[in-house]
Order: C-alpha cells, then sequence, then structure tokens
C-alpha cells in the first residue's frame, strides 16, 4: 500500500511540475522592437521596421517598441509620438510558447510569445499581437532588468 502511495505521490508531482502555469516566455521580461505589421484580411506586410524596408516594397516604414509589466502592456509609435496602453492576462501556456489576451482601448485581442529558430539555427523571442485587423510582429531588444 505504502508503493502504490509513493507511486501515486509521484505522478501526481510530475502532472503539476509539466502544468505549470509559470510563463516559459513572459512577454514581460523583454523589451520589444517592431518588425512588421501584417493586414489581418490578405496577411500582407502593410508597414515595417526601417531594417525590412528593402524586403517589403511598398510597406510603411515605422518603429513601433512594447512593454508589459504587471499585467499593463504598452505600444509606442516612435514615428509619430503615440502611446496606446492596454491590459493583459495569460491564458495559456506550454514549453513551446505562452498565449496572453490583451484589450489595448476597446479592442480585445491576443499575444503570443515564443522562441524563433532561424535557418541558421539562430534563436531570438519572437512576440505577435492579432488585434483588430492585424498582426504586429516583434523581436526582443533587450532583456528587461529585474528578471
Amino acid at each position: 500500500m505504502r508503493k502504490q502511495i509513493a507511486i501515486i505521490a509521484v505522478l501526481l508531482l510530475v502532472c503539476l511540475a509539466g502544468c505549470s502555469s509559470t510563463p516559459k516566455f513572459p512577454i514581460d521580461r523583454y523589451s520589444w522592437e517592431m518588425t512588421t505589421v501584417q493586414s489581418g484580411e490578405k496577411g500582407s506586410v502593410i508597414a515595417c521596421s526601417a531594417e525590412l524596408a528593402d524586403r517589403n516594397e511598398g510597406a510603411e516604414v515605422i518603429a513601433l517598441t512594447c512593454k508589459a509589466e504587471d499585467g499593463y502592456i504598452s505600444v509606442a509609435d516612435l514615428t509619430d509620438s503615440e502611446t496606446y496602453t492596454g491590459e493583459y492576462r495569460v491564458t495559456e501556456t506550454s514549453s513551446k510558447a505562452t498565449i496572453y489576451e490583451i484589450k489595448i482601448g476597446d479592442t480585445t485581442g491576443h499575444a503570443v510569445t515564443s522562441m524563433t529558430t532561424y535557418h541558421d539555427e539562430s534563436e531570438s523571442p519572437t512576440l505577435i499581437i492579432s488585434i483588430g485587423d492585424y498582426a504586429l510582429n516583434f523581436q526582443a531588444i533587450s532583456e528587461t532588468t529585474g528578471e
């Protein structure tokens, strides 16, 4: 009987460890810089960072940054000095990604953080915000302090 209880306890601990609600890729661990903005309807790149302008002909060049902390998110448009603020909360975590529900102004959407692996095997933390008719793609530019 003790052996069965011990086995059940070990299995329970393994299950709980695998079902952690702590995000592996927390949105607030990094400061983010926009790479592209895609149209939700067609998926075409409608805006991009200056570094990607030569690869996205016809896309407007803009500069957006994103920061998140303690349930609050802000997206700063450095091109026209506008800042958009809202809230976020974790809805799902896994070993490969964290999914968030976000609300900026009156618009609700989703965000996902994960590690992107490139063709050359390099990796970079990635944030994608899908809100309204747009998908905003960000890459980490720095880890925030306090982590």
